[in-house]
């Protein structure tokens, strides 16, 4: 497990800026969805708290499936995934 941390460590730092750059644009896609899925389909749900929920299952969502996409295209290998 040791091993698998400095290997992603080090590849952090070789890769910082284009993974600030991916990441900023992930987040920014996953509020945009997400504010556009709101008025459309959150709103409609009366119990806030299953509201809220939703909202941030969806996020959690959104990030794993956007990473998901990252790894797709950069043919990155899976283990790194979790």
């Amino acid at each position: 497990m040791a091993e698998l941390f400095t290997n992603v460590m080090a590849n952090v730092r070789v890769y910082y800026p284009e993974l600030i750059l991916v990441g900023a644009i992930m987040v920014c896609s996953i509020i945009f969805i997400v504010g556009a899925m709101k008025p459309l389909l959150f709103n409609k749900i009366a119990n806030k708290q299953l509201r809220k929920f939703l909202l941030a299952l969806s996020d959690v969502v959104g990030a794993f499936a956007a990473t998901a996409i990252y790894f797709v295209a950069k043919d990155i290998n899976w283990q790194y995934y979790w």
